[in-house]
């Protein structure tokens, strides 16, 4: 099973990478083709970051690359919300300096992680299990930020639903299912290691994610 799970997700992180490149690619100076390169950069990257910090001993490079899962989930879900602010009409016109302070949260929350131990005090890991960390005092910021965003996103998508019809109609309820398919399960698992300290990296929530990688590139690719 650990096999059959890392290379399920090794390879569901590949393909969202690779992913990231044709969208950027093939943006042709549409807004949402180089957001979408974004968040499947940042999705791609957390999906390989949890295979990496997953099933092995302790060590140096574990310790560089853990901070990295929770601030590419950072960019990932703030990504997410930008997408469903333009697709597949624009929710609100942002301009540079809206775009800067929609992703200014998840800056400062990354930059937290380099000066301050309050977040993860440690972590537990072995050959055989997927990891534990230990939560610090400010745990509970990366729960509240991925919730806040995550409502945003399936807020405005709801809303969208309910004001468009025919061919967006049926867009837009696909682009939920699959926010929700990967989102609420990594939602669950954040909030059960606060509560409880199980495994941050149960390669669950990243495999769905493949669920994200065939959806959501039907959807943007559609005419």
């Amino acid at each position: 099973m650990k096999t059959i799970l890392l290379t399920a997700t090794y390879l569901v992180g590949i393909g969202e990478l690779i992913l990231a490149v044709f969208f950027w690619v093939t943006h042709q100076k549409q807004e949402i083709r180089k957001v979408m390169a974004f968040l499947a950069f940042f999705i791609g990257a957390w999906v390989v970051l949890n295979a990496l910090t997953s099933y092995r001993e302790p060590s140096h490079l574990v310790d560089l690359l853990l901070p990295w899962v929770f601030i590419a989930s950072f960019f990932l879900i703030t990504a997410l919300v930008h997408v469903v602010i333009l697709f597949p009409f624009p929710t609100i016109r942002l301009d540079g300096f809206h775009r800067i302070l929609l992703y200014l949260p998840a800056a400062m929350l990354s930059y937290s992680f380099f000066i301050s131990d309050d977040f993860i005090q440690g972590y537990k890991l072995t050959p055989d299990t997927t990891g534990q960390i230990i939560p610090g005092d400010l745990y509970s910021l990366y729960i509240i930020f991925f919730t806040l965003a995550l409502l945003t996103s399936v807020g405005l998508l709801i809303q969208k639903i309910r004001r468009s019809d025919g061919v967006h109609h049926r867009h837009l309820k696909k682009l939920l299912s699959a926010i929700l398919i990967p989102g609420v399960p990594g939602l669950i698992f954040s909030v059960f290691n606060f509560g409880f300290q199980v495994s941050y990296a149960t390669l669950i929530a990243p495999v769905l994610s493949g669920v994200w990688l065939g959806l959501v590139t039907w959807i943007i690719i559609q005419p």
